[in-house]
């Protein structure tokens, strides 16, 4: 799980550094915040929730990186 998270905010940190998600959280902090979402969702699918509610949470979270 630590390793994935690593690698997620080195891919996150190239993106910042081309202007596609918000510079002003770190890397970690975003990888941190996805791993965090990845896992609830994780625990709600046991709940029988639509993949619906799952697409619109994940756009909703994404949106919230771009600058």
């Amino acid at each position: 799980w630590g390793q994935l998270e690593h690698q997620l905010a080195l891919v996150l940190e190239g993106g910042q550094a081309r202007g596609e998600i918000r510079a002003e959280l770190k890397p970690s902090t975003l990888a941190h915040l996805l791993m965090t979402h990845l896992a609830g969702m994780n625990v709600i699918a046991r709940q029988g929730v639509a993949p619906s509610y799952f697409k619109r949470c994940t756009q909703a979270l994404f949106a919230s990186f771009r600058p």
